[in-house]
């Protein structure tokens, strides 16, 4: 890993060809507004051609902050970057469901091998 950059409750670092975005806090709309804003800037910067995204932090989150999420990939998808989900917490992907939330518009795993496996594959 190398490059790291905090704050906001988002630390990024480069991890071999890819960002890994960290999540500090749960995931209210200023973390959110942060966590979009350098993780663009960061895609640009360094010519990212994945992006991974550790929620393990995260305890909750509602339908506001799913569709933020989804919202995010499909930015970064536009940038020309994959995204992959790490961490999800068995409570919140519950939760989600039972919200009736589309749960196949994230893609997820749940170690950084993992998702640097996913965002090699073509």
């Amino acid at each position: 890993m190398d490059e790291r950059e905090s704050g906001g409750g988002v630390a990024i670092s480069v991890v071999e060809d890819a960002l890994l975005a960290c999540v500090q806090s749960d995931l209210r709309p200023s973390t959110m507004i942060a966590l979009q804003s350098k993780l663009l800037q960061q895609v640009i910067k360094v010519a990212a051609k994945g992006v991974m995204v550790d929620l393990s932090e995260v305890d909750a989150l509602d339908v506001d902050g799913f569709t933020a999420l989804v919202d995010l990939t499909q930015m970064l998808k536009i940038m020309g970057a994959k995204t992959v989900f790490i961490g999800f917490r068995p409570g919140v992907v519950a939760g989600l469901a039972a919200l009736d939330s589309d749960l196949s518009a994230l893609r997820g795993c749940q170690t950084i091998r993992q998702a640097l496996d996913l965002l090699h594959e073509t």
